[in-house]
This record gives structure tokens, sequence and C-alpha cells, in this order.
């Protein structure tokens, strides 16, 4: 009876270990399952973000590409002129320049930030904004970048010294007065105006104007449309340069011979004999007084001659052979002979006071760039993504 009921109660332990361990079985199949789910969902929820953020980050870089593209489309209005399609470089944005569709295009604005004075140049900013919006919850993308600009020179076929003497600003007065002899082709992008001066016995060529108030007549004076030219590259100039001078400083530079490209960042003064034989080259105003004899004979290699960035007087006996070429106003006075070779100026005044002033064209720089010249240019100064 005895072993009987050890037997019986070994049974009943038994079984209630056995019921135990299923429960414990149960439950580690429960908590297996929900660690197997949480695992996939997890899965699914890393792989759901990867493709978000891969979504993210390739329309990013689509809107980052407009937003370069514009950019690039802006200098190109910028530096081509209307006349070949472009906007021009005094092109300016009140409102966004928006090109593309209605899932991806660029906006660009164009504004200027620093207005020019002596000494600070003029400084243009390009912002130009990349969206992409897309139909999906994902596929949006949005990149703004900005680029300054200044203004360079860029050599071009298109631009020469066509005429024996030509004014380019728009708002130009060249005038005569006196004994002025021109055998060449005259071009103002102004008003052309003589005083004692006939254009039909004085001038050996054809008369041309853009103005209104053009007061001249003659059989070789005609109206015309405001013509392009070229301008100065000035770093051109200071990179070749035999001698480069000091900033903020004035010289006296009469009396010897210069042989070679003279780069002045300073006022000069010519008030002895003087023999160039090559160029000089001025960042500031070109002053010749005292009735100095002045030859300016070009290199074998560059045209121009006497180039500068403020206003040139010439008072003296001044022989040139080349190009003089300012960015301000001439003044001729006295005994000025240039023969042969061009003018260029933004406004002039020819004086025959005293002896004739005469002026022969050189017919080699026709429809010909010369070296250290070419057109204005936006270049890109900075790059920022903002």
């Amino acid at each position: 009876m005895i072993i009987i009921s050890l037997f019986s109660n070994k049974k009943v332990r038994f079984e209630k270990i056995i019921k135990r361990e299923k429960g414990m079985a149960l439950v580690a199949a429960i908590i297996f399952v929900a660690v197997l789910t949480s695992f996939a969902v997890a899965i699914l929820s890393m792989t759901g973000d990867d493709s978000k953020l891969s979504t993210l980050h390739r329309e990013s870089t689509r809107a980052f590409y407009l937003a370069e593209a514009g950019i690039e489309k802006a200098l190109w209005l910028l530096n081509t002129p209307v006349s070949q399609g472009g906007k021009g470089i005094k092109w300016r944005t009140t409102v966004p320049f928006v090109e593309g569709n209605s899932e991806e295009y660029y906006e660009v604005m164009v504004e200027t930030t620093t207005i020019p004075s002596p000494g600070v140049p003029e400084i243009i900013s390009i912002v130009s904004k990349g969206v992409v919006t897309g139909n999906g919850k994902y596929d949006k993308g949005t990149r703004k970048i900005q680029v300054n600009l200044r203004k360079g020179i860029s050599p071009s076929p298109y631009t020469s010294y066509n005429y024996a003497i030509m004014t380019y600003a728009e708002d130009s007065n060249l005038e005569f007065d006196g004994h002025v002899k021109i055998e060449g082709d005259i071009h103002s992008n102004g008003d052309i105006k003589g005083n004692g001066w006939d254009p039909d016995k004085d001038v050996d060529g054809n008369i041309s104007y853009a103005g209104d108030n053009t007061v001249i007549t003659g059989e070789n004076v005609s109206p015309t449309v405001v013509e392009s030219y070229p301008s100065i590259d000035f770093e051109y100039y200071e990179t070749n340069a035999t001698h480069v001078y000091d900033e903020n400083t004035a010289y006296d530079i009469g009396g010897g011979v210069l042989n070679g490209i003279h780069y002045y960042k300073g006022d000069v003064t010519i008030s002895d004999d003087l023999l160039v034989i090559g160029t000089i080259v001025v960042e500031g105003d070109i002053t010749v007084h005292g009735q100095p004899d002045i030859t300016l004979l070009p290199d074998a290699d560059i045209s121009v001659v006497m180039a500068n960035t403020g206003n040139i007087y010439l008072d003296g006996n001044v022989h040139i052979e080349g190009i003089i070429h300012s960015e301000g106003f001439i003044t001729f006075n006295g005994n000025t002979n240039i023969e042969e070779g061009a003018v260029l100026a933004a406004d002039g005044t020819i004086h025959g006071t005293g002896s004739e002033t005469k002026i022969v064209y050189d017919v080699i720089y026709q429809e010909k760039p010369v070296p250290g010249t070419g057109i204005e240019v936006w270049k890109k100064d900075s790059w920022q993504e903002i």
C-alpha cells in the first residue's frame, strides 16, 4: 500500500510538472512570435525609411542640379547681347526668371549687390532655386545657390577698333572745335557737335551717331544705332607689364624713353619730352601739359599705346601711332597728330587750336581683334549654397 501510494504521489507531481512545462512552452512561443513580429516590423520600417531617404536624396540632388542649371542659364543671358538671343550685361530681375515644368523647374533672381565707385567694382548676384515637386509624398526637393559676379574682359572676334574716333557712352557728346582733320570714319553712341568745323571738308570718311541731338549736317553724316565696342583688359596688361608702379601715387613720367608695358596705379602727368615704345596703362587720369614733345609707338605685338580708367588731357606736341583708349573723356588741345591709329573714349572733345589736329585711321584695325581687349562679361567671383 505504501508503494502504491508513493507511485501515485509521483504521478501526480509528474502531471503537474508536465502541465507547468506546457504553460512555459506556450509563453515562450508567444514571446518568440512577438519578437519575430517586432523584428519584421523593424525591418519593414527600416526599409521604408531607407526608401524615403533614398527618394529625398535623389530629388534633392535633382533640385541641386536644377539650381546649377539656373545659374549657368542666367550667366549666359547676361553675357549674350539681346541681338543674339540674350538679355545683355545690364539685365536685372524684379520678379523670378523661371524655366522648367510643373514637376521640376528653377527660379532665378539677378540683382546688383555693390554699386561701382572709385576703387570698388560693381558686383551682382545670381540666386537660383531648383525645385522638384513630384506627385508622391516624398518625391520633393529644393536647393538654392548664390553666385556673386564681377566684370571681366573676354576676348571676342566681334569687337574691334573700326573708327578713327569713337565715343561709346550713349549720353556722350563728341565735339569738334576748330581745325580738326579726320581721315577715317567717325561714330558716337550719343551725339556729335561741331564749332568752326565742316564735316564735308574736314572728314574723309563717314560720320554716324546714335543720339537724338546731333546738330551737324553733311552728305557724309547719318543716324544709326548704338554699336558695340572693345573694352580694355586691365588685368591682361598688368600681368604682362614690364613695370608695375605702386597704387595711390601720382607720377610725372616725362623726360626719357619707356620700353614695354608700363602699368601705373595712380594719376600720370607728362610735362617733359617722352618717347614710349610700347604701352602706358593708367588706373586714373593722364595729363599732358607744358608743351612737351611726346611720341608713342606700338611695340611688335600690342597696338594699344595709351589706355586708362579715368580721363585723358592732351596738351602739347603729341605724335601717336597706335590706339588711344580711355574709359573717361578725352580732350585734345594743341598740336596732336595721330597717324596712324584710332581713338576710343566714353566721351570726347577735340580742339584744333593753334596748329591743326589730325587723326588718320589705321586700316589694319578694321574688323580685327586687338590683344588685350575684348568684351565686358560677368565672371564668377564666389559660390555658395544657401
